[in-house]
């Protein structure tokens, strides 16, 4: 996949850290840190939008206080003719935050949230049809979320 990183200048860079700190950031404060008009910095935002760079706001949620208290990783191996309905399982169960189709000994890895043993070991029951699966508890995080930032020119 090509960069588009190095068609971003300083203001560009200034504007996504900010951005990617607090998405409700108005254009006259990002204008004030940046140097330009409130109108101009709209206008870059929109063209990073147009070009891909920015592709969404969000807002953070923590799922403990939804009830979903137990992070967890699940490595499956699935084979070459469930891909369709696995993807399609996947899409359709909450308790998926993330599916990635990776290399090495498992097709995929998938970032669970659950309420509890008995909800992941329910979860597990629901993917056995798809292939063999092995689990990871997370103890913690040192790192969920992290802003992107110029790359140092050496």
């Amino acid at each position: 996949m090509e960069s588009k990183g190095g068609n971003l200048d300083e203001k560009d860079w200034v504007i996504l850290e900010a951005l990617q700190e607090n998405a409700r950031i108005g254009f006259a404060e990002l204008g004030r840190r940046v140097g330009l008009s409130a109108p101009t910095v709209a206008e870059r935002i929109n063209r990073l939008q147009d070009e891909g760079t920015i592709t969404g706001y969000h807002a953070t949620v923590d799922p403990s206080n939804l009830g979903l208290g137990l992070p967890v990783f699940i490595r499956i191996t699935v084979s070459n003719k469930d891909y369709s309905k696995f993807k399609e399982f996947v899409n359709r169960t909450v308790e998926i935050l993330e599916c990635y189709h990776v290399t090495g000994a498992e097709s995929f890895m998938l970032k669970v949230r659950v309420a509890s043993v008995q909800a992941l070991e329910d979860l597990i029951g629901r993917l056995n049809p798809y292939g063999q699966t092995a689990t990871s508890l997370l103890l913690s995080t040192c790192l969920e979320r992290r802003t992107f930032r110029k790359p140092a020119r050496s």
